[in-house]
């Protein structure tokens, strides 16, 4: 490949880098350097032959088990981004290859690299995900991104419910997390957020890769692999000998901490004492979050009225002056009647909501 000097060093130390984080992997590859070959206007690498992951049929007929293919691409995707920190980022059929039984991955011309604090906080985005824990995901959002203005954290709250609520009702094998993806992309967008590059690029990477799995093995789904991944990664980190080096450190910052609580507690008395102390409050007056405030109290008072016809109804039902409709006093059939009604608008309003 000729190039030019800064095009090819950032290529091949690129390469050396996946290259060095895939080479204990028995079931990949990707082209090797030749340094001793390289010249500033000159890139040297293997020349990989093989064929493109998407040619189905044909790599049937050679004896591959696609579905083999797939959990294993995924697989080893899962570990680029969230144990190496160093992912492709361009993941498309054309640039995965099955070559003498390995997976290539070829032109790594886009990569990504994750910070520590981003691969935890992916680890934290998957988890709370999967638990369907709004709040977390929400402050794992708020800490990709930067505030482009002030953030409405009731609607903010409220919308990514709105997305996941859809999702996790849903089995894995139904469950496409690019879709899921896109929807967030979205709502950050209409929050006026604004993520950083390397987050941009491993969310594209990864609608990419779910879209390659499902042109060469649409049984693989991606987000049961990185559940289980986290799960893998989540028994290892349980190791005492793990927990003693990668936590010792916030241990000692916690016991150092609690050394200042008596000296602040006693400060917070005396402002007390003084009558200095102020507690400041911020309440969200958005239209939308009025909008929720309204419909929430409308059902709870249908709810109630729904209840009380119901019991009145029921009570009323002892009247035997009265005349009967279907076998009811006709106070009764009315109230049930209506006690039924007010329900089905409840559920009809729940229904729409979640929708």
């Amino acid at each position: 490949i000729r190039c030019s000097s800064n095009v090819k060093y950032q290529r091949y130390s690129t390469l050396d880098l996946f290259y060095a984080n895939q080479k204990e992997i028995a079931y990949t590859t990707c082209p090797v350097v030749y340094h001793e070959l390289t010249t500033p206007r000159l890139l040297v690498m293997d020349y990989i032959d093989g064929i493109q992951i998407d040619h189905i049929e044909e790599l049937k007929s050679l004896g591959y088990d696609m579905t083999e293919i797939g959990e294993k691409t995924a697989e080893n995707y899962c570990k680029q981004i969230l144990e190496d920190g160093f992912f492709h980022a361009d993941p498309h059929p054309g640039n995965l290859w099955i070559s003498k039984g390995q997976i290539a991955w070829l032109d790594l011309g886009m990569a990504g690299h994750l910070s520590s604090n981003t691969k935890l906080l992916l680890r934290k985005a998957i988890t709370a995900l999967l638990e369907n824990d709004i709040y977390s995901l929400k402050n794992v959002l708020l800490a990709f991104a930067e505030p482009q203005e002030r953030v409405n954290h009731a609607r903010l709250y409220t919308d990514i419910d709105d997305i996941v609520s859809k999702y996790v009702s849903m089995d894995f094998g139904t469950m496409r997390l690019g879709d899921l993806i896109e929807r967030l992309l979205q709502l950050v967008k209409d929050h006026r957020l604004a993520i950083t590059p390397d987050v941009t690029l491993l969310a594209r990477s990864m609608i990419t890769i779910e879209g390659t799995l499902s042109a060469c093995a649409p049984d693989v789904n991606l987000l049961r692999i990185l559940s289980v991944h986290m799960s893998n990664l989540l028994i290892h980190e349980l190791d005492a000998r793990h927990i003693l080096k990668h936590k010792g450190r916030q241990v000692y910052t916690s016991l150092d901490k609690s050394l200042n609580i008596p000296a602040q507690l006693s400060d917070l008395l005396n402002i007390t004492k003084n009558g200095q102390a102020q507690v400041n409050l911020q309440l969200s007056d958005g239209e939308h979050f009025r909008r929720d405030v309204y419909s929430i109290t409308n059902r709870v008072l249908l709810t109630i009225l729904s209840a009380a016809l119901f019991i009145g109804s029921g009570l009323a039902s002892d009247i035997y002056s009265i005349p009967k409709w279907f076998g009811l006093p006709w106070i009764s059939f009315l109230g049930y009647s209506l006690s039924a009604l007010l329900l089905l608008i409840v559920l009809i309003q729940i229904f729409r909501r979640r929708k």
